[in-house]
């Protein structure tokens, strides 16, 4: 199961209902504090639980963990995310559309689980679309093939100010041009995956990245050793 935690505003915990699956919950758990039950969003996809309203297997140790700290221990967590971030100084810069505003890095205190077998589907399929924007940048820095079978229309090169023509038919690097690639994903209401953006121009998520895991893991250091969270050093490395 991976945790990814960089999400850019905060998610709201849904207000539980009297009644909760009493399997799913640790026993001697402080009541007011559930995921078991919730109201879903219409014609939505639940990441937290099942369409019969029991939790995703990967959620169970996220849940326990919300219902054992209740809301004031929750609160409280919010406030020492939002201390740690401020105190390391991560910002972001955003549009206000009279110019650019720089504000604290936003976190969600409670973290997104994917299960393995759904996050191996989604990485397959990022990968393979990781190739195609590759292929497309070897094309436009080689042969250009797409601009002369009019794929692309030729403006669509030629008049973009970041395309700088001495890269042209420059040799390789290690094999690749395209060294670092991210995706803005997101679910339809069938649960699949759509990708609403490509990144391919700075590798500056990569910070919020670290920073995410470093906060959660000091915020919940129980959970981060119980949830199965998928490791970040082999790609730092």
């Amino acid at each position: 199961m991976l945790l990814p935690t960089q999400i850019e505003s905060k998610v709201n915990v849904p207000t539980p209902t009297a009644t909760a699956h009493s399997n799913d919950l640790p026993s001697g758990s402080p009541p007011g504090l559930s995921l078991a039950e919730y109201a879903s969003m219409a014609e939505r996809f639940d990441e937290c639980r099942l369409p019969d309203g029991a939790l995703r297997p990967c959620w169970k140790s996220i849940a326990n963990e919300v219902t054992s700290l209740g809301k004031s221990g929750l609160n409280d967590r919010e406030s020492q995310i939002e201390q740690l971030i401020r105190e390391n100084g991560s910002t972001f810069q955003i549009d206000t559309g009279e110019g650019t505003q720089t504000r604290p890095w936003q976190l969600a205190t409670v973290p997104i689980a994917i299960a393995e077998q759904d996050w191996n589907r989604l990485a397959t399929g990022l990968a393979q679309r990781t190739g195609v924007l590759e292929a497309i940048l070897a094309d436009l820095l080689g042969p250009q093939r797409l601009i002369r079978e009019r794929v692309l229309p030729p403006e669509l090169l030629w008049d973009n100010p970041r395309f700088l023509r001495v890269y042209h038919n420059l040799p390789v690097s290690a094999g690749h041009r395209l060294h670092l690639v991210g995706f803005d994903v997101a679910r339809a209401s069938d649960g699949a995956w759509w990708v609403t953006g490509d990144r391919t121009r700075a590798p500056s998520g990569l910070g919020y990245l670290l920073e995410n895991r470093i906060v959660h893991g000091r915020i919940f250091p129980h959970l981060s050793r119980t949830a199965n969270v998928r490791r970040l050093a082999s790609f730092f490395g």
